[in-house]
């Protein structure tokens, strides 16, 4: 039954990677090919850490069961909202990353715009990944590292599944106490003063809303240029309700978009698409626009973008 399963959790792997937008072609689709078949040959014999080329001359450590393997087979693994950060914001941008896992996101912020970032991950492995990425970047001057969870309150909290793209906060304190213990804080213990523009992504696992309830007098404030929400009805254990934070960043005058990284352009959505596993929200649209027509291409993979 496992070999079933393994079997066809790598057929749906393989046929996601060759829809992958950097895949189209043949030449494209034989190297992606390749790349899927030694990631799987390579941890076969060698169960550490794997240096992988990411976007223009940056660089992600990868380890299995840390992080996700969608990187190795087609480094940009959201491919919309990675692409919307490289092109829409510059180096006068603070970029906070609430989840960071082993560093992704903050590695194209900063590595490839030159923004400054704040990047919080509490799980300890996904932590160690995440200091090492910056590092091995030279960009420990421009991404401050928190291993600290982000919620509605200051407190501690007790995380699960701690190894892995999936680390979450547990419901029930008592039912985990052999797992680590963390420290939670709120975004708006923070000090943003000095920052005029702010993008914030959260990737919680379902605490996404407790995050924006501690951090409601930053998204009121003129600064946060956007935000980048997972949506996948995670939060349903811990009370959330993802329409009500839909509409709340509505209210506040942001306006939900998909951002399509070949043309350039931003799409105003007319209703929330809940099959999207990722929201953007943009509060000046034509400025944003205006950024991305401007912005330099990246380099990844063979492909400028």
């Amino acid at each position: 039954m496992k070999m079933i399963e393994y079997l066809t959790d790598g057929y749906t792997t393989y046929c996601n990677v060759m829809r992958h937008p950097l895949n189209k072609g043949l030449s494209k689709k034989l190297s992606a090919t390749k790349r899927f078949f030694s990631w799987y040959l390579i941890n076969l014999f060698h169960d550490g850490a794997l240096v992988t080329p990411f976007v223009n001359d940056n660089e992600l450590i990868l380890k299995r069961k840390v992080a996700a393997r969608d990187i190795y087979f087609n480094r940009l693994h959201e491919f919309e909202e990675m692409c919307f950060v490289a092109h829409a914001l510059s180096d006068k941008d603070l970029f906070i990353d609430v989840g960071a896992n082993i560093g992704a996101f903050s590695v194209m912020a900063s590595g490839v715009t030159g923004a400054r970032s704040i990047a919080f991950e509490p799980a300890p492995i996904s932590f160690s990944y995440l200091q090492k990425n910056i590092m091995i970047n030279n960009l420990t001057s421009k991404v401050e590292l928190l291993s600290k969870a982000v919620g509605d309150q200051s407190g501690h909290v007790v995380l699960e599944g701690c190894q892995g793209t999936g680390n979450s906060i547990s419901v029930d304190d008592s039912v985990n106490s052999s797992q680590p213990r963390v420290e939670l804080i709120t975004l708006d213990s923070l000090d943003c003063t000095s920052s005029d523009s702010i993008f914030l992504k959260i990737d919680v696992e379902g605490y996404e809303e407790k995050v924006i309830e501690g951090a409601k007098k930053l998204v009121s404030s003129e600064n946060i240029i956007g935000l980048l929400i997972e949506m996948k009805g995670h939060g349903k254990r811990y009370g959330a309700d993802e329409g009500r934070l839909f509409n709340f960043l509505i209210e506040l005058g942001f306006h939900n978009c998909r951002y399509d990284p070949i043309t350039r352009q931003l799409h105003q959505q007319a209703k929330p698409d809940f099959t999207l596993e990722n929201q953007l929200f943009i509060r000046d649209l034509d400025a944003i626009q205006k950024r991305i027509t401007q912005s330099p291409k990246m380099k990844v993979l063979d492909s400028e973008i």
